[in-house]
């Protein structure tokens, strides 16, 4: 389980570290809001340590980040901030446990192994990226408020980037989720489907465009 700490003070962002570790996490630790954003774009997280008071803002922010970039990841918010409409707050803007400082290791320890525990159906979460929303229940796609019909495969590509949008997407990872194993897989045969994708979002104004990393594979952004 990776969790990623969120904690300007740099003693306590340490201590949390060791705390952690001595469970068996993996963490990092991001000493603003710029830095925290960063980290989740580039890598998943199973859980994010959240402090309401940083340099460069309010932790909430880093929540509704998450909603708008399609990030899923759980929330605990620990922080000074400990009166009741603050903790309401932090809970109604999508934070899943809300812990005030000074605490106990072992109440934060088994809160987030608590946490961890529960069900997290990633079906429950819009992915976003420039004007496109996509649906996974539904599995549906719309850009600027229009539906937007795509094939199977074209679907099955569009997930994985989106799901990971702002992030590279290997060319193994889209293979192995859009073709099966008796699939004859042409050379150009992802490149077809990702070309008809781009078209797609060019025509609707999508505000995010596919991007191939050579060697790599793909990275759905928005555009600047």
């Amino acid at each position: 389980m990776k969790v990623l700490i969120v904690e300007d003070e740099a003693e306590l962002g340490t201590l949390l570290q060791s705390l952690l570790k001595r469970e068996k996490f993996t963490t990092d630790l991001a000493p603003d809001l710029e830095w925290a954003k960063e980290a989740l774009l580039s890598q998943d997280f199973d859980l994010v340590l959240l402090d309401r008071r940083l340099p460069d803002g309010d932790g909430k922010d880093l929540v509704e980040f998450c909603k708008l970039k399609g990030i899923s990841t759980r929330f605990l918010f620990l922080t000074a901030l400990g009166d009741l409409e603050h903790k309401i707050e932090g809970l109604e803007l999508g934070g899943d446990d809300y812990l005030t400082k000074p605490f106990e290791p072992e109440e934060l320890i088994a809160r987030i192994h608590a946490l961890l525990r529960r069900n997290f159906d990633l079906s429950e979460v819009d992915w976003r990226a420039g004007r496109i929303v996509y649906y996974p229940k539904s599995r549906s796609v719309m850009i600027n408020g229009e539906s937007v019909v795509l094939t199977r495969r074209e679907l099955i590509i569009f997930e994985q980037l989106i799901r990971s949008a702002g992030r590279v997407v290997t060319r193994d990872a889209i293979e192995a989720a859009a073709y099966g194993f008796d699939d004859d897989i042409r050379s150009n045969t992802m490149e077809s489907h990702i070309s008809r994708i781009r078209k797609l979002l060019e025509k609707h104004n999508a505000g995010a465009s596919i991007r191939a990393i050579r060697g790599v594979g793909y990275t759905l952004r928005e555009d600047a």
